[in-house]
């Protein structure tokens, strides 16, 4: 919501994650990272009329970096060590800070870093939480709201100040958005697919393969944050002793999670962020599946198995309270396959409903919760901050002064190497005394209509429609077009797998120049491939770029089948057959390509592969 109708300082782009201008036409930042200097683009005004100058943009992060005990709002937690603004002219302002700041140039971009009217900061808290009251600068505006039924946004006319990443310039090409309120998963992707809804967010891992069934497309972009995790809280009378985590911590069987509960879009996490993450680094061999550890660890800190499997000490049973978290996907399935894990060294879970009147009270006591469920995104170093410091999220629970420490330490380094190095040390520490369990990378996951085209994201996944358009369409020649195309795709079980089907697609495309094909197959062809950086390659070089034999025998027949007149020939086939391939994914090869050949010249056809302008 808040990306459509709000703009941001700055822009970070989702594919390079790199910061790039928007409201901001530039910026200076000096050696230390504690001042950072603004220049503003001009002619921006918030959808009130109010100029977005300087002395706004001051107003947003003096609200955002010292919060506001009179109008109950808390620091925001992308903001570290946050001193003053100061409005140098018109279109400049000045940020200092009481220390280094490395993670501000990034905050600047991120949804909760969105700028509103200055009308809209003077409000108490209570009326700035309704939609009616967030004016902002974004595309889009807020035209109606049913509260928790449906809100109705309304593309605003005059908009001529996107990202200059953008794909466009000028007003959204969507007149507007209805967003309906749909809690139960079933509800939810039956709307998709019976034609009443042309997007839905929050599809369920175990609705992905009716989706894409039902030839509709589903994207799942990364959150590239802290992992869906497990937070042990160390104060819990339980869990006080470093080896009963340690043991929590080996007894989970991640592999057994994702492959049961989850899908591909939910890879098993291999440290505590996730491996998209600014900082990440492997972890895995420290949290390895060892139950014979477990048991060990358990034995050894006095804790006796009971007659009915669970092991108690002082007459206490290893029965630990966690709540469900309704914002995590499948939040109760997955603490119910871990109870069952932990069952098997002897201790359990009790899962208790987030709906409880007592929850709010109990997650941040250490005695009434032992365990904690969450994740948090962000693209930058600072998310682990954020996640565990005593004065930001917390998931711990924790007084631990030197966790503290280490993540001020990674807030307030400017030296990229070395704030990199303060991040491997927090988290290793987090590791080492067991406070957290990773689980899995969550990502978003949405599914869309097939005329649904420039379905966008920011960096940690959530969308953003300023370029999505909807595709003028013959509802029979599409099904049928669709149901050959899926079947191309799809069908798998015999012939090529469908990382290559991906790549043959994708190849033809970048040889004819459809922007459109060679954008969709290609972070298909990565995700199925596992391999990015070769996808992208082909991407950015070209078609004639270094790859692996198999995929340069794939690459060259698909670019010969697509030339006009055709230049595949026996040579063609006889490199495919000696880069392994068989006679079926031969013919794969050939059919996917001839037919993406043909879609597209149909996308070509309707003209530059960029969508008219709005109005």
């Amino acid at each position: 919501m808040l990306n459509q109708i709000t703009d941001k300082l700055t822009y970070q782009n989702p594919k390079t994650l790199k910061i790039e201008p928007w409201i901001a036409s530039s910026w200076k930042v000096n050696k230390e990272a504690s001042k950072y200097v603004f220049t503003l683009r001009e002619g921006v005004t918030f959808s009130d009329g109010t100029p977005l100058d300087a002395a706004a943009v001051a107003k947003n992060f003096d609200a955002y970096g010292l919060g506001s005990e009179k109008l109950k709002l808390t620091v925001a937690e992308a903001i570290n060590n946050y001193q003053a603004s100061k409005v140098i002219d018109k279109n400049t302002v000045e940020f200092t800070f009481s220390k280094p700041s490395p993670g501000f140039l990034q905050a600047t971009s991120v949804i909760g870093s969105g700028l509103v009217s200055p009308k809209t900061l003077v409000l108490p808290y209570e009326e700035q939480c309704q939609l009616k009251n967030l004016v902002g600068s974004g595309p889009f505006t807020v035209a109606n709201q049913v509260i928790d039924k449906e809100i109705d946004l309304k593309a605003r006319e005059d908009y001529a100040w996107g990202p200059a990443s953008a794909a466009h310039t000028g007003r959204a090409y969507l007149d507007g958005i209805k967003i309906i309120v749909t809690p139960e998963d079933s509800v939810r992707i039956g709307s998709l697919t019976s034609g009443q809804a042309d997007a839905v967010r929050y599809v369920q891992a175990f609705d992905e393969n009716a989706v894409e069934a039902a030839s509709y497309q589903l994207y799942a972009p990364a959150t590239r944050g802290v992992n869906n995790s497990l937070s042990l809280h160390p104060d819990n009378p339980l869990l006080t002793d470093i080896d009963v985590r340690r043991a929590l911590l080996h007894g989970v069987d991640t592999q057994e999670l994702v492959d049961t509960v989850f899908s591909a879009n939910y890879p098993q996490a291999t440290a505590v962020l996730s491996s998209q993450a600014l900082g990440y680094q492997d972890q895995s061999a420290k949290l390895a599946y060892d139950p014979e550890l477990s048991n060990k660890l358990l034995d050894g800190a006095g804790w006796v198995t009971g007659a009915d499997g669970i092991r108690t000490k002082d007459a206490k049973a290893l029965a630990l309270d966690v709540y469900v978290s309704n914002a995590q996907p499948q939040s109760k399935e997955t603490l119910e396959l871990i109870s069952q894990q932990l069952g098997r060294i002897g201790a359990k879970l009790n899962i208790k409903p987030q709906d409880a009147g007592s929850y709010a009270t109990d997650i941040k006591d250490a005695d009434k919760t032992a365990i904690f469920h969450s994740m948090v995104g962000r693209a930058d170093q600072d998310v682990i901050k954020s996640q565990h410091h005593t004065k930001n999220r917390n998931t711990l629970v924790s007084s631990d002064k030197k966790l503290d420490g280490l993540l001020e330490a990674i807030a307030s380094e400017p030296d990229a190497a070395k704030r990199n190095a303060a991040v491997a040390t927090a988290r290793d520490y987090l590791i080492d005394n067991a406070y957290v369990i990773p689980l899995f990378e969550e990502p978003q996951v949405f599914g869309t209509a097939d005329y649904v085209r420039g379905f966008g994201f920011e960096a940690v996944g959530r969308p953003s429609f300023y370029d999505t358009w909807l595709l003028a369409r013959d509802p029979e020649i599409l099904r049928t077009r669709t149901l050959r195309d899926k079947d191309i795709i799809h069908n798998t079980r015999e012939g090529m797998p469908r990382a290559e089907r991906e790549l043959a697609a994708t190849a033809t495309s970048r040889s004819n120049g459809c922007i459109f094909c060679a954008s969709v197959h290609s972070r298909f062809a990565s995700h199925q491939a596992k391999a990015p950086a070769h996808v992208q390659r082909l991407l950015d070089a070209g078609t004639d770029a270094d790859q692996g034999p198999r995929w340069r025998a794939i690459i060259d027949a698909s670019v010969a089948l697509t030339a006009t007149p055709s230049r595949l020939d026996a040579g063609h086939v006889d490199a495919l057959r000696e880069a392994g391939l068989d006679e079926l994914e031969i013919s794969d090869v050939v059919h996917g390509a001839a037919f993406f050949n043909w879609a597209n010249r149909l996308m070509l056809s309707l003209g530059e592969p960029t969508p008219p302008a709005a109005g």
